[in-house]
């Protein structure tokens, strides 16, 4: 559990009455969130499923999304299949990658078909990231980013555009003088016999270069590699 959903006491306090309640599951609780939430005529709450196994955490994220959002109607899951049973289809899905019965990533193809999915972590590290970008999430946090980060983030997924800056900000990874030579020809669009001939090898070894790159990049095809390449600024 990340201290930094909590940083500021007085606007997302630790105590949460509802949630405590130990009698009524994490769904119950979001339902009657639901129905006690009034709205101005004519206007909607951003539905949102929050599959979350920390009740405090769970409260922190609503209380944040509040204040961003206004009106929300959130649902609560403690598990994976907990929250795939919630049914949908939502404006928001805030997936926890630790849960007591999976991890998060590799529910991904199934959450993904019901809203678009920000997968939300205690570590996060670049190769999560990439990976669940690569199973349909729309963005990637850690419990310990700044709210204000984690808040940019979910802007851009419900905007309808991708979100991961740990990817953004990772550093580019080392490359051997092959491998420099092998990008520079992959940018340039050559085919692997035309690279091969060019360095006087097979285009099997192109292969297994293609493969180191895409591991050192985590990426999983040449376009993905190319376009995080240019994004960064090396190609």
């Amino acid at each position: 559990m990340s201290p930094r959903l909590f940083q500021k006491k007085n606007v997302w306090p630790i105590v949460d009455p509802e949630i405590a309640k130990p009698e009524r599951s994490p769904l119950q609780v979001g339902a009657t969130r639901a129905r006690r939430r009034s709205l101005p005529s004519g206007a909607c709450a951003t539905k949102v499923l929050l599959v979350e196994d920390h009740p405090l955490i769970r409260h922190a994220v609503v209380r944040l999304l509040e204040g961003e959002l206004g009106a929300i109607e959130a649902t609560f899951a403690k598990t994976g299949r907990e929250g795939l049973a919630a049914g949908g289809p939502w404006d928001l899905i805030l997936l926890d990658h630790q849960l007591p019965d999976a991890k998060g990533v590799d529910l991904l193809p199934e959450y993904v078909r019901s809203g678009p999915v920000v997968v939300l972590t205690s570590y996060g590290n670049g190769h999560l990231a990439a990976l669940a970008r690569r199973r349909g999430a729309k963005g990637f946090v850690s419990k310990g980013d700044d709210p204000a980060q984690i808040l940019s983030v979910i802007r851009d997924v419900l905007g309808g555009a991708e979100s991961f800056p740990i990817l953004e900000t990772a550093p580019p990874p080392a490359l051997s003088p092959q491998e420099s030579r092998i990008l520079s020809g992959l940018l340039e669009d050559r085919t692997f016999v035309e690279i091969a001939k060019d360095l006087s090898v097979t285009p099997t070894t192109i292969q297994s270069y293609k493969e180191r790159l895409f591991a050192k990049f985590e990426v999983g095809s040449v376009t993905e590699l190319v376009r995080k390449v240019v994004a960064k600024g090396l190609g």
